[in-house]
């Protein structure tokens, strides 16, 4: 038995080396072979050493057996982290597309506003933008004047009246703001006053 490795010494760097590798791999494979893999190490190591080693033999067995469990809960977890960072990117992965037409759909409601332009046609052109951005679950919304200001959901550019403690308001909306699912990914530019200023807040 002598010139054999410690099993659990072997565990320890068996999962080191693992988990070395997994950082180069894609988490979908990682997933997949990590816990087998490291059990089969582990166990494979500490049974080799049993034989005729009596009770030497089995405390090595226990910790080893202990020292795979723990490397399978690791393995485990990092499965876990791995299926929940691959849904969160298919989930948000269109984010900074849509990010780059937001300016698109801006200039299109100027357009549509201004003195001499085709209202009617920078209106279906919208329309169909943010039709094709509601296909991938990216939505507009635009606060209402004299709305509650909502600083998750807005960003103020510029307030009409000093801070008094009073509630603040929306004035005017500068930019409309973008929702992906349930996350705000575009925070809606507004102008506030006080509630009182022109205004009073929405119930």
């Amino acid at each position: 038995m002598d010139g054999l490795p410690d099993p659990v010494d072997f565990a320890r760097d068996s999962w080191a080396r693992a988990k070395a590798w997994a950082r180069r791999q894609d988490p979908r494979d990682v997933a997949l072979c990590a816990g087998a893999g490291l059990v089969g190490l582990g166990l494979g190591v500490a049974a080799s050493r049993l034989g005729g080693a009596g009770g030497e033999g089995a405390a090595a067995l226990r910790r080893a057996t202990s020292a795979v469990a723990r490397a399978e809960a690791e393995a485990e977890t990092a499965r876990r982290v791995a299926k929940r960072d691959v849904e969160e990117a298919k989930r948000f992965g269109v984010q900074k597309f849509a990010g780059s037409v937001f300016g698109v759909a801006d200039s299109l409601r100027l357009a549509r506003g201004a003195a001499g332009a085709d209202a009617e046609a920078f209106a279906a052109l919208e329309s169909q933008l943010h039709a094709a951005l509601a296909a991938h679950q990216v939505t507009c919304f635009e606060p209402s004047p004299g709305e509650a200001f909502d600083p998750a959901t807005m960003e103020a550019l510029r307030a009409d009246a000093a801070p008094d403690g009073g509630r603040a308001v929306v004035a005017e909306v500068l930019q409309r703001g973008y929702v992906l699912h349930d996350r705000v990914i575009r925070a809606a530019a507004v102008v506030t006053t006080n509630a009182g200023d022109g205004g009073e807040a929405a119930t």
